[in-house]
């Protein structure tokens, strides 16, 4: 989307209902402006940013930099890449990174952002900064079991295997009884109706 006027006192009007909003909101609502010479700046952060990075919205409001420093090194290119394809495109922006406070803890961040050009080349981006540091760490953890369990059925003498919602096999071990081989590719995706029905059933019989 493009604008023709681009006004240079960006920072949002934060009197009345919308300020209560954002001081409530369960993560970082912050607007973003790229000019066409490279600059960026950061108009308004709200004060939750205290808690994820440490650092105060008046920091990052004064020098947009702040909040790039605690950019994960593994994390800061992508970032950077991500955030200029959507002002480049208008597309908005979507995307999973760590951010490290000012006492060393690593925080999973998901950000979303929508992006405004203006005929002059600047770019607004009005987003939002979601914490998902304990879903990411559930999602590694679950990560880890299912490596545990699937070694510990590779080398056991029993068939294991598991079912989605719908009774399909979404893994079986490639091991099964007498350690004869068992071909997964025949099993995955299908139910036991599918494989007692199917010629490839005589294959393993």
């Amino acid at each position: 989307m493009s604008t023709s006027d681009f006004h240079d006192d960006t920072a949002p009007d934060m009197s009345g209902p919308l300020a209560s909003i954002c001081a409530n909101c369960p993560g970082i609502v912050f607007r973003r402006v790229s000019y066409p010479d490279g600059r960026i700046e950061y108009p308004y952060v709200s004060g939750a940013i205290r808690s994820i990075c440490g650092v105060g919205p008046e920091h990052i409001i004064a020098d947009s930099s702040a909040l790039l420093d605690r950019l994960h090194p593994e994390d800061r290119d992508n970032f950077l890449a991500t955030l200029r394809n959507s002002e480049r495109h208008l597309t908005p922006w979507s995307l999973d990174f760590r951010i490290i406070d000012t006492a060393d803890e690593v925080h999973w961040i998901c950000g979303n952002a929508v992006p405004t050009g203006y005929q002059t080349g600047e770019v607004v981006s009005d987003g939002v900064l979601l914490d998902i540091t304990a879903r990411k760490q559930k999602d590694k953890d679950i990560q880890i079991r299912e490596e545990r369990l699937r070694d510990f059925a590779e080398i056991n003498s029993d068939v294991f295997w598991e079912l989605d919602s719908d009774l399909r096999f979404i893994y079986i071990s490639s091991v099964g009884y007498h350690g004869e081989p068992i071909d997964p590719g025949m099993f995955i995706g299908k139910t036991h109706e599918e494989i007692f029905t199917s010629s490839e059933w005589s294959d393993i019989d």
